[in-house]
């Protein structure tokens, strides 16, 4: 199944917000994580791809 640009869109909002709202120093793994996942959707090379 191809991936719409308007998904990936909604899906790195919803990253972004969920980020945000880590603030626990248990968090900080995850929020390593996910701060690595959204820099992928805002590269160059993803949004070519998409």
């Amino acid at each position: 199944m191809p991936v719409r640009k308007q998904d990936a869109y909604r899906a790195l909002e919803l990253l972004e917000e969920y980020y945000n709202r880590l603030d626990s120093p248990e968090d900080k793994p995850l929020k390593n994580a996910i701060d690595r996942v959204i820099k992928v959707f805002k590269s160059r090379l993803f949004q070519a791809l998409l």
